[in-house]
């Protein structure tokens, strides 16, 4: 047996001045070397040199093939179908080489393409008259493909009837896992078709239900709104005219809000309602009695309603609607003593748009350094409600 030299790696420990590391240290080692299999070599080369003939076989007998059907692109492609057809038959013979039962198959199906293809060949030198091309021509496809036949014989694997049973069990196994793998995917792709199926055809019936519904005339279409309590927004505004706490108040406008009434509506209602209160105060001519008790109730304003006319004042003639300031609703609520920061929260929803805090906090400053500044209501000849049962 002869032997070759073989360098291979190994990791080993390496210490230098007290420190150690793995390093990788080269070492040989004696390897055995495999006989050569001459056997192996004998069939590559046999087969190559087949392969060789076969090649030019093929090309020999295409061509005359392909002459004897009219020539050009499409008699050649014709003439190739008579070698291709038996590659694969070889081809197939190769795949069998453990069943006998599909072996002699293809043997006999080579039997029978090798006359089909002498015979096409021996026709066309008898048709060129030359009886030496007819029988040469078809001798060479018969020399080439005799010759597979004997490679064959080498590459076929011949089982004992034991054997060969258990290497039919082992296919078969094989096969049974193959069978049941295929049959899931099949019923899984019919499972997942079938869904969608049964998706569509729901879809449709739904569309059809849809079309086929019965729509009622746009006169019977009425739109209910959601009944809105009255009382509770008579509450509301007695809460920001009465002397009520900060608290009371906003949770009753919160109540309000709650039952669908605008805090706008609420405001403009209890604005109103002040002003006409204002008219009924001692020495002012026409009215008399008190102003919260004689005035509450009959001029109480529901939204949606225009404010009552007033003579000289154009922006409360009937059915003009009146627009609230960011001033003059600050003005109105600081006269009701209501704190700041209640003031910042509740302007925005009465004036009925975004108003940043900080235009609000401006506009109170604003307001506080005028009434610091202005006359009082005795010395200016003029009357202001005071914090009375109004406010």
């Amino acid at each position: 047996m002869k032997f070759k030299t073989e360098t291979r790696h190994r990791m080993v420990p390496r210490e230098i001045d007290g420190v150690t590391n793995m390093v990788r240290q080269p070492y040989t080692v004696p390897v055995p070397v495999v006989p050569r299999d001459w056997d192996v070599i004998a069939i590559r080369a046999a087969v190559g040199l087949v392969l060789t003939l076969t090649a030019a076989a093929v090309v020999w007998s295409t061509v005359s093939i392909g002459d004897l059907l009219g020539g050009g692109v499409v008699g050649l492609a014709a003439a190739a179908v008579f070698d291709l057809a038996w590659a694969v038959n070889v081809l197939m013979e190769y795949l069998a080489r453990f069943d006998p039962k599909k072996r002699t198959f293809a043997k006999i199906l080579g039997w029978v393409l090798l006359p089909a293809t002498m015979g096409a060949l021996f026709w066309h030198g008898f048709n060129a008259d030359n009886i030496a091309l007819a029988v040469v021509g078809a001798g060479v496809s018969l020399v080439a493909k005799v010759l597979w036949l004997g490679v064959m014989r080498f590459i076929d694997r011949d089982l004992s009837p034991e054997d060969q049973a258990w290497v039919e069990a082992e296919v078969s196994k094989a096969n049974a896992k193959l069978a049941v793998g295929g049959v899931r995917r099949m019923a899984a792709r019919a499972d997942a078709r079938a869904a969608a199926e049964l998706m569509a055809a729901e879809r449709i019936r739904s569309q059809v239900a849809e079309l086929s519904a019965p729509v009622p005339p746009a006169s019977d279409e009425v739109y209910v709104e959601a009944p809105r309590n009255p009382l509770v927004f008579r509450r509301a505004v007695e809460a920001v005219l009465a002397d009520t706490a900060d608290e009371e108040a906003t949770a009753a406008i919160e109540a309000a809000t709650a039952n669908g009434w605008k805090p706008r509506e609420v405001y403009n209602a209890a604005m109103d309602t002040h002003r006409k209160s204002a008219d009924a105060l001692p020495g002012n001519p026409g009215q008399q009695g008190n102003a919260r008790e004689g005035n509450t109730k009959h001029l109480f304003r529901t939204p949606g309603q225009a404010p009552a006319a007033r003579p000289g004042n154009p922006g409360t003639e009937a059915g003009a609607p009146r627009a609230a300031s960011i001033a003059g609703t600050v003005r109105e609520l600081l006269a009701k003593n209501v704190d700041r920061d209640t003031v910042i929260k509740t302007v925005p929803g009465l004036v009925g748009k975004d108003v940043p805090p900080a235009d609000v906090k401006r506009e109170i400053r604003r307001q506080l350094r005028t009434a610091s500044t202005a006359p009082t209501a005795a010395t200016a000849g003029r009357t202001r409600p005071t914090a009375g049962p109004y406010l």
